[in-house]
């Protein structure tokens, strides 16, 4: 476990370790980690582009819609793990551990908040993998934006150590492998895609539903859950 934790604390400084040297640098990597919507936006743009470019593809559309719906249970199991594992400060907030903090970045940022697993994580790359169902090329893409425009940001502003991205990986990876293949045949046998008026609206509205929660990063629902003490 103590060598476990030391590789933890070498790869979080080596990330932290530019931090607050270059301004212009940090700002970037602060509008990163900040901006929700471009954090998700573009799995958006992508998920949208292929729901169009698959239109004559019941199958494949069924699997893209898992893609969206899977998104949930992932977040929900990192708030679980959250909830009931033993409560870790983020490095930001751990006073034995010393940091590099990043220009304009407020220091109480997310206190009270377990850093352990990362919501970030889960949900990114839970989408990620799903998408390896689509296509290989599709998965990889994005999985390589989570873990370099989305997961990086976190550790390099002490807000999350490495294992805090790895187990929140894990996690989304696991519910993504186990849920998109039987939603997807579950999709796919009741036959949303059927060319009916109706039937096409009602998908649309749930799609753009789906994809504006994950766009904003759930912030509505999450606003309603914090407001009532359940996140």
């Amino acid at each position: 476990m103590e060598m476990l934790n030391a590789v933890d604390l070498y790869l979080l400084h080596l990330i932290n370790a530019p931090a607050g040297q270059w301004p212009a640098f940090d700002r970037f990597i602060n509008t990163l980690r900040d901006g929700a919507l471009l954090k998700a936006g573009p799995l958006v743009i992508l998920w949208w582009w292929l729901w169009i470019t698959r239109r004559n593809d019941s199958a494949a559309r069924a699997t893209l819609l898992a893609v969206l719906l899977v998104s949930v249970p992932a977040i929900a199991m990192g708030r679980l793990l959250a909830l009931t594992l033993p409560y870790r400060d983020r490095p930001i907030h751990d006073p034995a551990v010393t940091i590099n903090l990043p220009v304009d970045m407020p220091e109480r940022m997310l206190t009270g908040w377990s850093s352990m697993p990362s919501d970030h994580a889960v949900m990114f790359v839970s989408i990620s993998v799903a998408l390896f169902f689509v296509g290989r090329a599709v998965g990889i893409s994005a999985l390589t934006f989570a873990v370099v425009l989305v997961c990086l940001p976190r550790i390099y502003s002490g807000l999350h150590y490495p294992s805090d991205i790895l187990v929140g990986a894990m996690v989304g990876a696991l519910v993504a492998l186990a849920l998109v293949p039987l939603m997807s045949r579950l999709l796919h046998r009741l036959n949303l895609d059927a060319p009916s008026p109706l039937r096409q609206a009602n998908l649309a509205v749930i799609a753009a539903l789906m994809s504006l929660n994950i766009a904003t990063m759930y912030e509505f629902p999450r606003g309603v859950l914090i407001s009532l003490g359940l996140y």
